[in-house]
């Protein structure tokens, strides 16, 4: 059965206590959260780990909603970013009980991105978390294709195959939810499942790895 988590993105702005609350009131399997900051203007900022009192209120708030914390975000791979850093992220996420860290490529240096990650990864390894590395169109790394061959090199998992349940699941999603389709409607969601269907295949036959 395939689960769901809420992405901070999908509420930004908010805090950890409400985010886990409106996941467990919306019904989803875990939450996503964001513990390491973008430094971007007028983004809140939720540091659990240099926080303790927001780190002892997001645990009680895990806790009394039974919902688990299925990673953290955004470890990103920057060369001016220093990820160091990021431990004591990794170490509070672990406490909580989480499992993935989500991070992403932002230079076009393959050599050194893939250095770099793969510091990431062995350092979440150590708190039991897998770090997971997702392509964005505008990020360095754009396509599934370059880091899915250097997948081995950096010891980190990739986000593509949940990319693409999720590009697949999404249109089936809201056809489902209406309770009854026009032609119009069943014909633009089939129109979107057939689009998202060829991205993935595309995907796929472009990576050696997957």
């Amino acid at each position: 059965m395939r689960k769901f988590s809420l992405a901070y993105l999908t509420i930004p702005g908010t805090n950890p206590m409400d985010q886990i609350r409106i996941a467990k009131e919306c019904g989803y399997d875990s939450v996503s959260l964001r513990t390491i900051s973008m430094h971007l203007p007028g983004e809140p900022e939720f540091l659990l780990d240099k926080d303790p009192a927001l780190f002892a209120a997001t645990r009680a708030a895990l806790k009394e909603y039974d919902m688990p914390l299925m990673d953290i975000e955004l470890a990103r791979i920057r060369p001016d970013l220093d990820v160091s850093e990021y431990e004591s992220a990794f170490e509070k996420a672990a406490e909580l009980g989480a499992t993935d860290v989500l991070g992403s490529i932002w230079t076009r240096d393959r050599a050194w991105y893939t250095e770099t990650a793969a510091r990431v990864a062995d350092m979440a390894k150590q708190y039991g978390l897998r770090y997971n590395i997702e392509f964005l169109p505008w990020a360095g790394v754009r396509t599934c294709r370059k880091p899915s061959r250097s997948l081995m090199r950096l010891r980190a998992t990739m986000y593509i195959l949940w990319w693409i349940r999720c590009m697949l699941a999404a249109p089936a999603l809201r056809l489902k939810s209406l309770r009854e389709p026009t032609p119009s409607t069943l014909t633009l969601s089939i129109f979107a499942m057939a689009r998202q269907a060829l991205m993935a295949i595309r995907c796929l036959t472009t990576s050696r790895m997957i």
